[in-house]
């Protein structure tokens, strides 16, 4: 694993997400990595009963192979969680789909 403390590694991994400069070079950060794991999550509000919240949430994964580029495993979750508060029935569907992949 890899922390820079800087935004160039997510900078590059939302690029990769999108598709776009598939042609660029892998950052500095990962020249001695055999694979790199990239995603995203996100929630958004579903559905009101009364005082509960209702949201669905999706993750997405995908591993790539360094030296190839190739994508060796592509996932994706998807979950719903009601709470009182819609910050919290937003955030449990990401972190149980998350923490599926661990």
């Amino acid at each position: 694993m890899v922390d820079t403390g800087r935004n160039d590694l997510a900078d590059w991994a939302k690029e990769m997400l999108k598709g776009s400069d598939k042609d660029k070079p892998w950052p500095t950060a990962l020249k001695d990595a055999d694979v790199v794991v990239i995603g995203e999550a996100f929630s958004e509000f579903a559905l009101r009963t009364g005082d509960l919240v209702t949201c669905t949430a999706r993750a997405e994964i995908n591993v790539i192979d360094r030296a190839s580029g190739r994508i060796v495993l592509a996932d994706r979750q998807t979950a719903r969680a009601i709470d009182l508060a819609e910050s919290t029935a937003g955030k449990t569907p990401c972190r149980l789909r998350g923490g599926a992949w661990a």
